[in-house]
């Protein structure tokens, strides 16, 4: 196919993934494209299509640098993933210094307790069968559709009250109260390991999602002694 000289037909621009036939208009783009630049076949087109993809590429990421450089001070390009960025930029932002854990079983319970968030992978399409719809048929199974979406996430939580100093075991007597009345903005914060009593016929239902999302007064038994 790279060394056609000439474009395919537009019935051979169809678009499987979004199921859209190209448009008259861009077709005729990208025969102009081909003849103003005097292409010998489609190998060359594409080259032309990399290259300018390439260099798009390159504005942006150029421009993201030098915006970082001098806001943050920091070179993007000595980091792996843009994470470690923003830690880097909030150290500096802040000037805040963070404890280092000196007690090893400190840190084991801090990595004891780390987990993942919600992904998912959505159906192109999907019946739903909604008790609360006009459509509802009540001799077909229930099914409720819920699409999950939620932008930088980590941005979201690094924004929030995070722990930073005066790492110590308490031996603290918590109550139920103790825990609901805590504010998200307390000096104080407590890391807690709880036992969760979890029916066995909700593990395969519930596999795919976080264990536990939050705190209701329902999960909490009054004579668990912390």
């Amino acid at each position: 196919m790279c060394k056609d000289s000439c474009l395919p037909p537009i019935s051979k621009f169809y678009n499987k993934l979004n199921e859209e036939a190209i448009s008259v208009e861009d077709y005729n783009h990208a025969c102009k494209v081909f003849n103003e630049f005097h292409f010998n076949n489609l190998g060359e087109y594409c080259d032309l299509y990399v290259k300018t993809d390439v260099l798009l590429l390159t504005d942006v990421f150029e421009n993201f640098r030098k915006i970082c450089m001098q806001t943050y001070k920091l070179d993007p390009c000595w980091y792996f993933t843009t994470p470690a960025l923003s830690w880097d930029a909030m150290l500096l932002h802040t000037k805040v210094a963070i404890e280092r854990f000196t007690d090893y079983d400190m840190l084991l319970f801090i990595e004891k307790g780390v987990r993942g968030g919600v992904s998912q992978c959505c159906n192109r399409y999907a019946i739903a069968n909604n008790r609360y719809m006009s459509n509802f048929n009540k001799d077909d199974e229930i099914k409720y559709l819920m699409y999950l979406d939620a932008n930088n996430l980590y941005g979201y939580a690094m924004s929030k009250y995070l722990p930073l100093k005066d790492f110590v075991w308490s031996d603290n007597d918590l109550t139920e109260q103790d825990i609901l009345n805590l504010s998200d903005e307390s000096d104080v914060g407590y890391i807690l390991e709880v036992d969760l009593e979890y029916p066995s016929d909700l593990h395969d239902k519930h596999s795919d999602f976080p264990l536990a999302l939050k705190i209701s007064p329902h999960l909490i038994v009054k004579s668990l002694d912390f």
